[in-house]
């Protein structure tokens, strides 16, 4: 087993390979080509920016696993007191142990905290945990690809109304900065005012930067009682030609939960885009979004572990 820093050939194969594997690259009806010169530009981007790009190589040469490490600029600067650092790994069918003692290598001597995601097995999970991480949450990705689907479902009519909104008003923002459950707000290494700031900053950064659909409805008294947020990714549509978008956000409020306005309010935003693939991600413990989604017509197509490491303190003995 070897360590490298891999050309644009290597990556461009080991890519391949690994979306060969994928279910996802099966569920948004992608050529393989195409998916893989889209992470492979992604990567070099990041490395242009700051990030490297590493990875584990067997005997024959051909790549294992590769990693792209690079700090995380926002983060960092509302920490005074250490540095933030996100990883996304890929592995080529099994893992093995080299990878976390490749990633502590490249960390050697850094103050930092790093936030590492990669494609799950219970081996992966296991070799982290071995070597100090700290395991910390489980994402589940779904696709609704139209061509691939069931007939839509027969919903009853409700008494709200369902808009677009082309700016986000405070009530909109308020709402967003409310929820909680996503990844972020489970990170084990970031205290809860910090990661309220850059939540707060990172929501208005992602609906002024990029192309977002703000769906809400509202009661006759202009109650907001559910809310979307539907990304449109122009760079991919740019390289792909398809309609590509991401479910970024969904809200129901409490006051009508359990009557079916969740699958309701979601079916009417899919209705409107007909052709179109949408992805979304939400935690594996959350059952009743999984099952919203799920009534929909949402296909499971993959998991990513989430893992933490402080750089800053002592790490703990392998258990």
């Amino acid at each position: 087993m070897s360590i490298s820093r891999p050309n644009d050939s290597a990556l461009y194969a080991f890519l391949i390979q690994y979306f060969r594997q994928s279910e996802y690259a099966k569920a948004i009806w992608l050529p393989l080509d195409t998916l893989a010169r889209w992470v492979l530009n992604a990567i070099r981007k990041a490395t242009v920016h700051g990030g490297d790009c590493i990875a584990t190589s067997a005997m024959d040469s051909s790549l294992n696993s590769v990693g792209v490490i690079q700090k995380d600029e926002e983060l960092s600067k509302l920490s005074p007191s250490k540095d933030f650092y996100y990883c996304h790994w890929y592995f080529l069918g099994s893992s093995d142990l080299f990878t976390a003692e490749l990633i502590d290598r490249h960390m050697n001597g850094t103050k930092g905290v790093l936030r590492l995601k990669c494609n799950t097995t219970p081996y992966v999970r296991r070799a982290f945990e071995m070597s100090g991480y700290h395991h910390y949450y489980t994402a589940s990705r779904f696709i609704h690809n139209s061509r691939a689907q069931d007939e839509p479902l027969a919903l009853p009519d409700y008494n709200y109304t369902i808009t677009k909104v082309n700016e986000a008003t405070r009530e909109v923002l308020s709402i967003l900065q409310a929820h909680q459950s996503s990844e972020r707000y489970h990170h084990p290494h970031i205290d809860a005012h910090t990661l309220n700031q850059y939540y707060a900053a990172w929501w208005k950064n992602r609906l002024k930067k990029s192309e977002s659909i703000i769906f809400q409805a509202t009661t006759a008294q202009h109650t907001i009682i559910a809310l979307a947020i539907l990304t449109y990714p122009r760079h991919m549509h740019g390289l792909t030609g398809m309609p590509l978008y991401t479910l970024d956000y969904f809200f129901i409020d409490a006051s009508v939960r359990r009557q079916g306005v969740g699958t309701w309010f979601l079916a009417a935003i899919i209705s409107l885009y007909p052709h179109a693939t949408i992805e979304t991600c939400c935690s594996a413990q959350n059952q009743a979004i999984i099952s919203l989604l799920t009534r929909n017509n949402f296909q499971l197509v993959e998991q990513s572990d989430y893992f933490a490491k402080d750089y800053s303190k002592p790490i703990p003995a392998r258990p």
